[in-house]
């Protein structure tokens, strides 16, 4: 979180304005699938909980946030199952609803 909030301030610091951004934590990118697994259950620290929880987070980065999920090997570790990308639809869907 704080890695992404520094990028995101020196995006700003460098001319790019604030709505022109968008955080991206990087779910699967250099990352194992643990990692991965634990960024996603840590989403709330970045605002995404809910609406309310968002605005009443002292903590939360004021940005909207990609996440990409989407066919991520990841999701087949998670199931223990190492799945091809095409097989991953369901996988996806429970993680984008998570």
């Amino acid at each position: 979180r704080s890695e992404l909030a520094g990028r995101l301030a020196a995006a700003q610091a460098a001319g790019v304005p604030k709505w022109d951004l968008i955080g991206d934590p990087g779910i699967g990118f250099a990352k194992t699938a643990p990692q991965s697994l634990a960024l996603l259950r840590s989403l709330h620290r970045f605002g995404l909980s809910s609406a309310s929880a968002a605005a009443a987070a002292s903590d939360a980065l004021d940005y909207p946030l990609l996440v990409g999920v989407s066919r991520k090997s990841f999701l087949g570790a998670a199931v223990g199952v190492e799945l091809p990308p095409q097989e991953r639809a369901w996988a996806t869907a429970a993680a984008c609803a998570a």
